[in-house]
């Protein structure tokens, strides 16, 4: 399309027509602003010289809103700047009170009350009387001085009639009126002496109203708690209750003073706990707290007299007690340490306790242990156990059965089959082809073995040491003889004949042909071992097991009763275990006959008519 130039001239004239009166109109525009904020600059500077401050900052607002042109004194413009920032401080905190009220938030009202209170003095200090004017009458106008007064006097009113709730209804779990009424400023209660006299008052008339119901009806932890609550609570608000802790102490004091007396214990720890509980309240130099410790030191004291008294039961449960108050289980360790130590039979008590034993050996330093324990079950199938504390403090425990239908009438140690250090278990029980079945068991702690090393019948046995042993008429290989044997590792080894075995019934015949059994068999037993028969010193150690109720020549032989006791002329008490400590379980009467079953520190494990117990060598 073809367009003249002509046309075209016309279409740039009109654009520059357009862009001229667009031109136009912004000029005058700026020019009626700038005229209108200059009427304004005129109007606040007329009201500021009659004094009316608030119309001049608020025309002089509106006056600096328009910002096309500059105009006006410059220092002028600065002191009505700076009623401007007042203004608006103030309404600022003015809409944070009017939320803070309507919450109820005592912490925000607080930081607006610390807000406005540090604004007039600022401004108070600047001693200008036309902006301490002013700020009055901004301050009036959005009634925010009495708006925080109104609250902070309503709060004081809440929260006093809150403490006399808390008395009326007896009840104290919410105590927020102490933050309440010790945050209220100080100016509400004519000043900081005043306030901290009415505090005083309030908090100690409460306090002493409420530990009165408390003392008689609640119990000791109630009452430490609820003060304990109270006195965090004034601790929070930086009051210092020394009436309630004065109280507190000398309630403790009373009731813990009482339990000692009384000599309860489990009372005493009851009440121990619940006010250690609390001590983060308490002074540094507590007396009831001090009471508590004196006491526990004095029953420790108690408890290590009993450990040397031997009475370990009564210490380690002392321990136990105190262990609530204390860690006391190192005095526990020990104190079981040295029981064992001294009556190794716990060792097998403390690990089987459901056992019941016919025979029990204890003693120290054998094996490599430091304390041992032996003991056989008197069931149907007896089981030998050995309990060893060794020099670390372990214990080690090795069990063997000794057979099923096991009768045993004898239990002791044999250092000639073994070593001084390291006997032999030997046991002696009741035999199925010949009288009597002896057994042989080697313990190996550093292996934890219990090994049966030998098992042989016979009517009799002697040992000097493992290479010369020797056993009456036995069964298998030297039947009939009085025969040789050599201990080795895989059992008694057959080393020859002695002599022959001759029974009480041939013994008899001899004896009927005018020939004694001793006659008859002195020449044959000229070499033969020690015979423990023949001394009673050799009794239990295994160097030669006797037949019970015969002498070495077959004849009848006493039962035989330890020192002091067979011919006591009073009667002794039969306890359950080796000492006075255990519970008195029969009496043996004056000149009473007993069977003796085995020997532990110096007590005897003795049946009396059927029933077993144990007896000191001392009447």
């Amino acid at each position: 399309m073809f367009v003249s130039s002509y046309r075209k001239s016309l279409w740039v004239r009109n654009a520059l027509l357009v862009l001229f009166i667009i031109a136009a109109v912004g000029v005058v525009w700026k020019i009626g602003f700038s005229l209108y904020k200059v009427s304004l600059y005129e109007k606040a500077r007329g009201y500021y010289e009659e004094n009316n401050l608030l119309l001049a900052e608020e025309t002089f607002s509106k006056a600096n809103g328009i910002t096309s042109i500059r105009y006006g004194d410059e220092a002028w413009s600065r002191s009505l700047s700076g009623l401007t920032t007042i203004r608006l401080e103030l309404e600022s905190l003015a809409r944070q009170a009017d939320a803070a009220i309507k919450e109820r938030d005592d912490a925000r009202m607080l930081a607006i009350y610390d807000g406005y209170h540090g604004m007039k003095s600022k401004y108070v200090k600047q001693q200008e009387p036309q902006t301490v004017s002013f700020f009055k009458a901004i301050s009036n106008r959005l009634s925010l001085e009495s708006n925080i007064n109104s609250y902070f006097l309503q709060a004081m009113e809440l929260a006093k009639g809150a403490l006399e709730n808390n008395l009326a209804q007896k009840r104290y779990r919410n105590e927020e009126f102490i933050a309440s009424l010790a945050a209220i400023p100080d100016e509400y209660y004519g000043g900081t002496d005043k306030k901290k006299r009415e505090l005083t008052r309030l908090f100690r008339s409460y306090d002493e109203a409420k530990f009165a119901h408390l003392t008689a009806a609640g119990s000791f932890p109630e009452v430490t708690a609820s003060a304990a609550n109270s006195l965090r609570a004034y601790k929070q608000a930086s009051i210092q209750a020394d009436w309630l802790v004065a109280l507190l102490e000398r309630y403790a004091k009373e009731e813990i003073r009482s339990a000692i007396r009384q000599d309860d214990l489990p009372a005493f720890i009851a009440l121990a706990k619940a006010y250690r509980e609390i001590r983060d309240v308490l002074p540094s130099r507590s007396e009831a707290l001090d009471q508590i410790d004196r006491y526990i030191s004095s029953k420790l004291r108690q408890a290590e007299r009993y450990v040397d008294a031997r009475q370990y039961e009564k210490a380690i449960e002392l321990y136990r007690e105190l262990n609530a108050l204390e860690d006391t289980s190192t005095l526990i360790a020990e104190a079981e340490s040295r029981w064992v130590d001294n009556e190794p039979v716990r060792l097998l008590r403390e690990k089987y306790p459901d056992k019941a034993y016919r025979f029990v050996m204890s003693g120290e330093s054998l094996w490599g242990s430091q304390v041992y324990a032996v003991g056989l079950t008197e069931d149907d199938d007896p089981q030998l156990y050995l309990a060893a504390k060794m020099p670390d403090g372990n214990v080690l425990y090795l069990e063997k059965s000794v057979g099923s239908g096991v009768a045993p009438s004898k239990l002791s140690l044999s250092e000639a089959l073994g070593e001084k250090e390291a006997p032999l278990i030997f046991l002696e029980a009741q035999g199925k082809e010949r009288t009597y079945l002896y057994t042989g068991f080697a313990p190996d702690l550093f292996s934890s073995r219990l090994a049966k090393v030998f098992e042989i019948e016979g009517e009799g046995f002697a040992a000097e040491n493992p290479e010369l042993i020797i056993v009456d008429n036995p069964t298998g290989e030297g039947e009939g003889q009085i025969a040789f044997f050599k201990l080795e590792e895989k059992g008694l080894v057959y080393e020859g004949k002695k002599d022959d075995y001759l029974s009480e019934t041939a013994e008899g015949e001899d004896n009927a042909s005018g020939e004694t059994g001793d006659d008859a068999q002195d020449e044959s037993r000229q070499d033969t071992p020690q015979d423990s028969r023949h001394d009673p010193q050799n009794q239990g150690r295994g160097d030669r097991t006797p037949t019970p109720g015969k002498t070495s020549d077959g004849s009848p032989a006493a039962e035989e009763a330890p020192p002091d006791i067979a011919n006591a002329g009073n009667a002794i008490k039969m306890y359950a275990g080796p000492g006075e400590q255990y519970e008195q379980v029969g009496q043996i009467p004056a000149n009473g006959s007993v069977t003796i079953l085995t020997e532990a520190d110096g007590w005897y494990q003795v049946s009396f008519e059927g029933k077993k117990g144990w007896i000191n060598t001392v009447p």
